[in-house]
């Protein structure tokens, strides 16, 4: 199977092994911005670019992981 190029930095989160260090440098700062029509009515909310800590966060089992007790949103502690 012909895959193409990625067209940015490959991240990934090992659940068995990943530590603090590799949870922050998932991290994607910023957010997309709202989206209005013409009469300035919502079409698209704003949100965050950190999808892949999100996405991690929402598993069932999130709760259970060391990390879950450890570490936040973003690219650091605190």
């Amino acid at each position: 199977m012909d895959v193409d190029p990625a067209i940015t930095d490959l991240k990934l989160f090992v659940w068995a092994t990943d530590d603090e260090e590799d949870w922050y440098d998932l991290y994607i700062p910023g957010q997309y911005d709202e989206q209005r029509d013409a009469a300035g009515n919502l079409i698209t909310p704003a949100r965050s670019k950190n999808v892949i800590q999100e996405r991690i966060m929402s598993a069932k089992n999130w709760p259970q992981h060391p990390l879950a007790a450890v570490v936040t949103l973003g690219g650091g502690p605190g």
